[in-house]
């Protein structure tokens, strides 16, 4: 399996397994998003290292062999990555406002 590491300055460890472990195997290109917050125990204000690693972690066997790319590691604010399709409004959450708005525009 592949695993993300956050590690903050004052060692803390927070590590996040891909919920596929046979990810690394597919020969398509894949995104893996991971929400910060998945990352409990660490201070995000103060991080010091960010690792991928491949593998049993905490048994690590050498002698694997392969290619993997890594490319667009990035970071961003909180956003709406899979809108629901009835989200009038772009809040990325179907409720009352979307009906006010709904409401408002009725007969536009």
């Amino acid at each position: 399996p592949m695993y993300a590491v956050l590690e903050d300055a004052n060692g803390h460890l927070a590590v996040i397994v891909h919920p596929d472990p046979n990810a690394v195997r597919s020969g398509n290109w894949t995104v893996w998003r991971i929400r910060l917050a998945d990352f409990s125990g660490v201070s995000m204000h103060n991080i010091a290292t960010f690792r991928l690693g491949f593998g049993d972690r905490n048994n690590p066997v050498p002698g694997g062999s392969g290619v993997v790319y890594v490319d667009d590691i990035q970071l961003h604010p909180v956003r709406c990555l899979y809108p629901p399709s009835r989200d009038l409004n772009e809040d990325c959450v179907v409720d009352l406002f979307d009906l006010a708005d709904l409401a408002a525009h009725w007969l536009q």
